[in-house]
């Protein structure tokens, strides 16, 4: 199964693990497409963040699938919140999170006007930390908690 997910991924933390993780059990023989967002797009709505440069989120997206064994995976740059994942006929999955389900129905829908099967959804909740906060990249960026959720 060719499985896609996209993000911004800065930084990649416990939250984009797990959705990770779950795109690769679920990957089977097929191959895992990472979205990963332009700086331009990234950068879209958050005027005054300190944002990972691409190369960086790439670097570290590529560090991570090695140490987690994925040896099928390609990494795709993307410039809107569909990526590939609206028009690629050889994709037959998506993970997403709890919070961008509704994105996946958004896809699933402009793939059957394009005459495309649609998506196998695989969803996963946010991760929360040990105080109940659901961790959260711009939390990390602006120092209220670390990678793993930990707060100072």
């Amino acid at each position: 199964m060719n499985i896609c997910l996209g993000g911004t991924f800065s930084p990649l933390h416990r939250g984009h693990r797990l959705l990770l993780y779950t795109a690769m059990a679920n990957l089977g023989d097929g191959t895992l497409y990472v979205g990963l967002t332009s700086d331009e797009f990234a950068m879209k709505g958050r005027p005054g963040e300190e944002l990972l440069e691409y190369k960086k989120r790439k670097d570290a997206m590529v560090a991570f699938l090695h140490q987690a064994g994925c040896q099928r995976y390609r990494i795709v740059e993307i410039d809107s919140t569909s990526g590939i994942a609206d028009h690629a006929a050889y994709l037959d999955g998506i993970a997403v999170s709890r919070e961008t389900y509704p994105q996946a129905l958004r896809l699933n829908e402009a793939r059957r006007r394009k005459g495309l099967k649609g998506l196998s959804i695989f969803t996963v909740n946010l991760v929360k930390n040990g105080q109940g906060h659901e961790i959260r990249a711009r939390c990390i960026r602006c120092g209220e908690m670390d990678q793993e959720g930990r707060e100072p």
